[in-house]
C-alpha cells in the first residue's frame, strides 16, 4: 500500500509539472503610484506577465473594481516562455477629497484557476494639503480636554504641492474663543504656510463636547476649500 501511495504521488507531481497548461506569472501584482495630484489626468502603469506554462495563454477579460480604472491587455495568445502587458490607467476627478486609493483588476484567462487579481495603489493629493499633527488622511483632530481657565494650541502646516503659487483667500471658524492665523497667505510651490489654532477655554463658554470645523478657502480650482475639524471636551 505504501508503494502504491508513493507511485500515485509521483504521477500527480509529473502531471502537475508536464501537463500544467498555460500559467500566468506576473513580475509584480501590486503597483504603487505614490502621490497623484487631483485632476492631473491619467496615471498609467504596466504589469508585465509571462506564460510560464506549456500551452498558449489567452486573456479573455480584465475588469477593474471601478470606472476610474481602465485596463488594456495583450489580446493575442501568449506562447509558452513569452510575455505580455496589462496596462492600467487611473484617472482622478477634478475635485476629489484627498485620500488613499486601492483598486483591483481581475484578470480572466484560460489558466487554472481562471481568475487572477492585481492591484494599483496610491494617494490622491490636492494642491493644498495638511501636514503636521493631522494628516490629509486624518483631518479630524481630537485636542482632548480643555479647562475653563486654560488654552490649547495646535500648530500645523498647509503645503502647496501644486506647480503655481496658491493663495489662501479665507480662514473661517465660527466658534467663539477659537482663533486661527497663518504666517503667510500666498504659498509658493512646495512651500508651506504655518497655521496656528488657539482654543481659549475662558471664552468658549459651557459645553460637554464640541466639534469645531476650521475651513480654509483658496484660489485653487483643484482645492477650493479644505476643512480641518477639531474636537474638544470640557472637564
Amino acid at each position: 500500500m505504501k508503494h502504491f501511495i508513493l507511485v500515485t504521488a509521483l504521477i500527480v507531481a509529473f502531471m502537475s509539472t508536464y501537463g500544467q497548461g498555460p500559467v500566468l506569472t506576473f513580475e509584480e501584482k501590486t503597483h504603487q503610484f505614490g502621490e497623484i495630484l487631483a485632476g492631473s489626468g491619467h496615471a498609467t502603469c504596466d504589469f508585465k506577465f509571462t506564460n510560464t506554462g506549456n500551452e498558449p495563454l489567452i486573456i479573455s477579460n480584465a475588469k477593474a473594481s471601478c470606472g476610474c480604472t481602465v485596463p488594456k491587455w495583450t489580446k493575442d495568445p501568449v506562447m509558452p516562455g513569452e510575455s505580455g502587458i496589462i496596462s492600467v490607467s487611473y484617472t482622478t476627478t477634478k475635485n476629489p477629497a484627498p485620500k488613499p486609493f486601492s483598486k483591483s483588476i481581475t484578470i480572466t484567462s484560460n489558466t487554472t484557476p481562471d481568475k487572477t487579481v492585481i492591484y494599483i495603489k496610491g494617494h490622491v493629493v490636492a494642491e493644498l494639503t495638511k501636514v503636521g499633527k493631522g494628516s490629509i488622511d486624518n483631518i479630524n483632530i481630537d485636542m482632548g480636554v480643555i479647562k475653563k481657565n486654560k488654552k490649547l494650541t495646535d500648530i500645523f502646516e498647509l503645503k502647496n504641492v501644486g506647480t503655481s503659487p496658491l493663495n489662501i483667500t479665507g480662514i473661517i471658524v465660527n466658534t467663539e474663543g477659537v482663533e486661527v492665523s497663518s504666517d503667510i497667505m500666498t504659498v509658493e510651490p512646495e512651500g508651506k504656510a504655518s497655521i496656528k489654532v488657539v482654543f481659549n477655554g475662558k471664552k468658549m463658554g459651557d459645553f460637554d463636547t464640541l466639534e469645531i470645523p476650521v475651513k480654509f478657502t483658496t484660489d485653487s480650482p483643484a482645492t477650493p476649500e479644505l476643512t480641518v475639524t477639531y474636537k474638544v471636551t470640557r472637564k
